[in-house]
């Protein structure tokens, strides 16, 4: 009995195995790649903190110090000149509602609805805000209390 006949499955048994080997192949090939591909990205990456690592200690302490001022001088300028203008803008975002609430039996039913989606969204940050805070989506995290007698 041969490899071309006969009682083993002969030249089904070399394709399989010649198909198997192939594919072994082909998935080392293709890990390889992503190994590479993944080695040059460390590579990249740890290049480029060294170079911002460099760019940072090149600075004198004085001049990082200058940045950071400039930084925190601009931050303030832009929060002390802006809430004038949002508080300008909520009163009359407030005076348009409260015209709303006066005038309540001529509302639409799509004012209606807008205004309860804006509830909705409302409270909806508010539990979410709450989820979050609890780090739970369910009840808040109680400790046990000692049993009596035990201090």
């Amino acid at each position: 009995v041969g490899v071309w006949g006969g009682g083993g499955g002969g030249i089904y048994k070399k394709t399989e195995a010649s198909l198997l080997q192939k594919k072994k192949k082909i998935l080392r090939l293709m890990a390889s790649k992503v190994f590479q591909g993944l080695k040059n990205s460390f590579s990249n990456f740890s290049r480029l903190s060294k170079e911002a690592t460099s760019k940072i200690s090149a600075n004198t302490l004085e001049q990082n110090h200058a940045k950071l001022t400039t930084s925190a001088v601009d931050f303030w300028a832009t929060t002390v000149t802006v809430i004038p203008q949002n508080y300008r803008a909520a009163k009359i975002e407030f005076g348009h509602f409260w015209n709303k609430v006066k005038d309540l039996p001529n509302l639409t039913v799509g004012q209606v609805a807008f205004g309860a989606v804006a509830v909705f969204e409302v409270y909806g940050c508010f539990i979410l805000g709450e989820v979050i805070g609890k780090r739970q989506l369910i009840g808040y995290p109680v400790k046990p209390h000692p049993k009596p007698g035990h201090h």
